[in-house]
């Protein structure tokens, strides 16, 4: 410090600023100073940063300066504005030598993002499409040189595509994973209404989803064999009904669908009032931009992996109500606090009642308009038959013979005979028609000497827990509970007939309507 002298300094004025700016700008060519009018009109006119680039970049897009010219040139943001004119000279110098084919490292980076800038707005473009095109290829060729641009480009590239409106599969990120397009296909068509029964492989894909999110198999029921396609059917027309209701958040179950404002073409420069229209661009059912006043908001679906415990008590309704209603008789006690799931499947029951009485006794419609038509033929039909003959004495013993045969039984009352053919023919049409329809439920197959002879002591401690009402803490074998229930479940199976087990919870625990049935098997073994 005792070596250095601070004297008094002068500033210079903003006059003599000006002053030493306009020389600078004077020497510049006059391409570059209609550029910067052009720039200080529309800043004059209230315009932002991103729109004068936008018209500058315009202006300059077809504009070469072949001569070498050199100044370094670093900033955020960076713009025309942001350069002095020998840094301008030394960009058009840089860009000329750029599209003329020269590759070589030692220009600024920012010179870089200049052309991308441009590029964006669509200068040196003629098309939406060109820009995308020239764009990706200026990347792919600079990043040979430096992968300073791949933290943006691609990002932004997308942000173009959605933009412009361009073709979808320009697109360089996966925004719907493979795994997820099926679930992203029946939210599609489960908002738009689309029927079952006009679309089987979409009722397919949808009971699937249903089953794959329940922890209660339907395919494991003892009730499945035989009764697939009636199961399947109630299951689709009460999630139907369900889910007009918007109750037990049944328009969640798939997936759950959010709205945020998006972020196109974050840290670039990037004039948006080019395109002021409203419009939306949707990649799937999963995700779509939608651009209202200038303003962009991104519409994405997460799609729901995980069981849901609605979904398991649904599935496990429909099996009981089923069972129920085609008298089988091992039953199941479900848990439906609100009764909404119950009250769903018993009216699709119901809706089947109703079509198959409808289906017995079919409405009748009579065209009386051809009454007329029929009668007049009749009476000319009648005509041609009336042939005058002879009258005849009546033959002797026919009025008495008819006495007698009806004393005797020869001949059947009419009354008598209606009433007959009318019983057997509703006996005849008392038969159910329609669907669904089941045999009566055949006898579950007792025990066998195999099935309890087969459980290990530590199976036979853990079952006998249960029935005192307590669970071990360590499962046998060390498994887990859905490993432990589906190995218990097979092995006892012949016994039971349907499962006996199941995981609530991530618990273990048993199915109270086989409690007695257990403690019968345990004791007979």
């Amino acid at each position: 410090m005792e070596d250095r002298i601070f004297t008094d300094e002068i500033i210079p004025r903003h006059e003599e600023r000006l002053e030493a700016k306009r020389a600078e700008e004077g020497a510049l060519p006059e391409r570059i100073r209609k550029m910067l009018e052009l720039g200080a009109r529309a800043e004059a006119n209230g315009q932002g940063e991103e729109r004068v680039f936008r018209l500058q970049a315009e202006f300059m897009a077809d504009w070469d300066f072949p001569d070498l010219h050199r100044s370094w040139f670093s900033a955020y943001y960076p713009t025309y504005a942001r350069m002095s004119g020998p840094q301008l000279l030394s960009y058009f110098s840089w860009r000329t030598r750029w599209k003329a084919g020269e590759r070589k490292m030692g220009a600024p980076v920012s010179f870089a993002f200049v052309h991308v800038y441009e590029l964006l707005n669509g200068a040196g473009a003629s098309g939406p499409l060109d820009a995308f095109e020239k764009l990706s290829a200026f990347w792919e060729e600079y990043r040979k040189l430096d992968f300073t641009l791949d933290r943006y480009v691609p990002q932004w590239l997308d942000d173009l595509v959605v933009y412009e409106g361009l073709d979808q599969s320009l697109m360089r990120r996966e925004y719907v994973p493979i795994a997820d397009r099926t679930t992203a296909d029946v939210v599609a068509k489960l908002e738009t209404g689309v029927n079952f029964d006009a679309d089987p492989e979409f009722a397919e894909q949808t009971f699937e989803l249903l089953c794959a999110r329940s922890s209660y198999k339907l395919e494991k029921s003892s009730f499945w064999p035989g009764h697939e396609s009636e199961l399947k059917r109630l299951v689709l027309e009460s999630f139907r009904k369900l889910k007009d209701r918007r109750v037990f958040g049944t328009n969640r179950w798939f997936g759950t669908r959010y709205i945020r404002n998006a972020e196109l073409f974050a840290s670039a420069v990037f004039d948006f009032s080019r395109r002021p229209e409203d419009r939306i661009y949707t990649i799937s059912p999963f995700k779509r931009w939608i651009c209202e006043k200038g303003s962009w908001r991104l519409e994405e679906l997460f799609p729901e992996r995980a069981t849901l415990p609605e979904i398991s008590a649904f599935l496990k309704t429909a099996d009981a109500e089923l069972r129920s209603a085609l008298g089988c008789r091992r039953k199941l006690s479900v848990s439906d606090p609100t009764g909404e799931l119950t009250r769903a499947v018993r009216e699709v029951l119901g809706d089947w009642d109703e079509a198959r009485r409808k289906a017995a006794n079919p409405v009748r419609q009579l065209d009386f308009g051809r009454l007329a038509g029929i009668r007049a033929d009749a009476l000319e039909t009648q005509e041609k038959l009336i042939v005058e003959e002879p009258s005849e004495e009546a033959l002797p013993g026919v009025e008495t013979a008819l006495p007698e045969a009806a004393a005797s039984g020869g001949v059947d009352e009419p009354e008598k005979s209606a009433f007959a053919a009318t019983k057997a023919g509703a006996s005849m049409g008392d038969t159910r028609e329609g669907t669904p329809s089941a045999d009566e439920p055949k006898e579950v197959p007792q025990a066998s000497s195999e099935g309890p002879d087969a459980l290990s002591p530590g199976d036979r401690a853990l079952l006998e827990s249960f029935l005192a009402g307590s669970l071990p803490s360590d499962l046998p074998g060390g498994l887990s509970p859905e490993m432990t229930a589906d190995r218990l479940n097979e092995k006892l199976y012949d016994a039971f007939g349907d499962a006996f087990l199941e995981v609530v919870g991530g618990k273990l625990s048993l199915i109270e309507d086989y409690a007695e049935d257990l403690r019968e098997l345990l004791q007979s073994s």
